[in-house]
């Protein structure tokens, strides 16, 4: 059987221990370290013996240790590397108050969305007008909208011989600044109207309500 040593020298400088005791049982370590290396991977004694005082004795550095094994004639025979466990730390979530893109709600808050099916309910009336399409024209008005007319009926046919009556009308909104509180919004524009010889331009406000999903209006008042 080959004769085995166990060194307790690691780098130039010998590792000392103050009491016998922890000699006796670093060297039992050793010594069953040497014997499983020798039982399951069948290498010579004097290379598992150089493996454990290896992995006792590992490098100041962690950054890429190594393990070096020598054969009976000291020739280096592997170099491993040794692999160092890294803990992931939690994964980033999202900062609070930011809202996802894949929010089952959308990136649009529900005001800014609002404001634009107001927009989009006011231009369509002001485009109605323009084709004089009476029918899409009074849609954009609630149902008890009547004007400065004694009924909804009498408002109606006052209408309707205003805007068929002219041959031609083109109704242009700017600076919509648009309120949205609850159901109900307020809208504040400039209308710039003209019918044949007729141009004014001239402040409007506008009171909608939301009815059934849509927005109609509800006042509509000139010179403010």
């Amino acid at each position: 059987m080959p004769r085995i040593e166990v060194s307790l020298e690691h780098g130039p400088t010998r590792r000392r221990y103050g009491r016998p005791g922890a000699i006796a049982t670093l060297a039992g370590l050793l010594v069953v370290g040497v014997a499983v290396l020798v039982y399951q991977a069948e290498i010579t004694p004097s290379v598992a013996v150089d493996t454990v005082v290896a992995l006792a004795n590992p490098p100041a550095s962690l950054t890429s240790p190594t393990v070096q094994t020598r054969d009976a004639g000291s020739r280096t025979v592997a170099a491993e590397p040794v692999a160092v466990a890294r803990v992931p730390g939690p994964a980033p979530g999202p900062a609070p108050g930011v809202m996802s893109g894949n929010s089952p709600f959308g990136a649009t808050s529900a005001p800014a969305q609002d404001s634009r099916d107001v927009a989009a309910a006011v231009n369509a009336w002001a485009q109605a007008w323009s084709q004089r399409d009476m029918a899409a024209y009074f849609a954009a008005y609630g149902q008890d909208f009547k004007g400065q007319a004694t009924s909804r009926a009498a408002w109606q046919a006052e209408r309707q011989d205003r805007i068929t009556g002219k041959a031609s009308i083109s109704v242009t909104l700017s600076d919509l600044k648009i309120a949205v509180q609850g159901q109900r919004a307020e809208v504040r524009l400039t209308q710039s109207y003209q019918a044949g010889a007729l141009r004014t331009v001239g402040p409007k406000q506008l009171t909608l309500a939301r009815v059934g999903g849509r927005w109609l209006i509800q006042q509509e008042l000139s010179g403010r």
